[in-house]
C-alpha cells in the first residue's frame, strides 16, 4: 500500500512540475517582452533556464522515487505542461504585462517628462553659454549650399581658366 501511495506522489509531484516548469518559462517570455534580447541572449537564456529545470526535476526524481524513471512520469510531466499551456497561458502572460506596465507607467511617465525638461534646459544652455562656430546653427540646408560654395571657390583658386592670348598674325605684305 505505501508503495502504491508513493508512486500517485511521484505522479502528483511529475503533473505539477510539468506546470510549474512553464509557469517559470512565461515568467521568462514576459520578461523577454519588455527588455528585447538578440538572438544569442535569448538561446543563452533558455540553455540556462532548461538546465536550471532539468536539475530540479532530476533532483525531483531522486526525492520521490529513487532516481528511478518511470513512463507514467513522462506521461504527467508532458500533461503537466500541456494542461499549463491550454489552460492558463495566455490569461497568464496578458495579466503579467498588464500588470507590469501598470507598475511601471508612473516611472516611464516620470522619465519621458525628464527628458523632455533636461533636452529643453540642454537646449538654452547650448544657446547662451556655449561657444560653437557659426555653420553650427545653421539648418542642413544652408550647410550643404555653404559647402557648395567652399568647394566652388576652392576649385576656382586651384584651377582658374586660362585667359584666352590672341594670336598675331603675321600679316604678309603686298608688294
Amino acid at each position: 500500500m505505501d508503495l502504491i501511495k508513493n508512486q500517485g506522489y511521484y505522479f502528483l509531484s511529475s503533473l505539477l512540475w510539468g506546470f510549474i516548469i512553464f509557469f517559470l518559462y512565461d515568467f521568462l517570455r514576459v520578461f523577454r517582452k519588455f527588455i528585447p534580447h538578440a538572438f544569442f541572449f535569448r538561446a543563452l537564456e533558455d540553455l540556462i533556464f532548461w538546465l536550471i529545470s532539468s536539475v530540479l526535476v532530476f533532483q525531483m526524481i531522486f526525492q520521490r522515487n529513487n532516481g528511478i524513471l518511470r513512463i507514467f512520469f513522462l506521461f504527467a510531466f508532458v500533461y503537466g505542461m500541456y494542461s499549463y499551456q491550454t489552460l492558463v497561458k495566455d490569461s497568464f502572460v496578458n495579466t503579467a504585462e498588464k500588470f507590469i506596465r501598470f507598475l511601471f507607467a508612473p516611472f516611464a511617465f516620470l522619465l519621458r517628462q525628464s527628458k523632455k525638461i533636461i533636452k529643453f534646459v540642454l537646449h538654452k544652455l547650448d544657446k547662451y553659454f556655449i561657444m560653437k562656430p557659426k555653420h553650427f546653427y545653421n539648418d542642413r540646408k544652408a550647410a550643404a549650399e555653404n559647402k557648395r560654395a567652399a568647394k566652388q571657390k576652392s576649385k576656382r583658386k586651384s584651377d582658374p581658366k586660362p585667359k584666352r592670348v590672341k594670336k598675331k598674325r603675321l600679316s604678309k605684305k603686298k608688294t
